[in-house]
């Protein structure tokens, strides 16, 4: 007989909506804690979810964010505010499933 393992809890996952969109940010990869907190901060919940991916050798790192239409701007502009140099990409809105 196998032990049960412990499973972590799980949120109940939030399907995209019209009124959701990604946007691209690249930061240096000493600005990936301030990033995070300007971003939490921010948004909070209406922050569906974030991805962080280290590129050029690590220098770098790029985040996706899946956020609420509403938190769009208040999040750009608080970004540029603690972070000058982070770049800016694509904002697409996210497809309904």
């Amino acid at each position: 007989m196998q032990a049960a393992l412990p499973f972590p809890l799980r949120r109940r996952q939030h399907l995209p909506t019209q009124k959701d969109f990604m946007m691209l940010i690249t930061v240096d990869a000493a600005s990936v804690s301030e990033l995070r907190r300007v971003i939490v901060s921010t948004c909070g919940d209406l922050m569906l979810y974030m991805r962080v991916k280290p590129v050029d050798h690590a220098s770098k790192m790029k985040f996706w964010l899946c956020l609420n239409k509403k938190s769009i701007d208040s999040v750009i502009g608080n970004i540029m505010r603690a972070l000058p140099q982070a770049e800016f990409g694509r904002i697409t809105p996210m497809l309904p499933a």
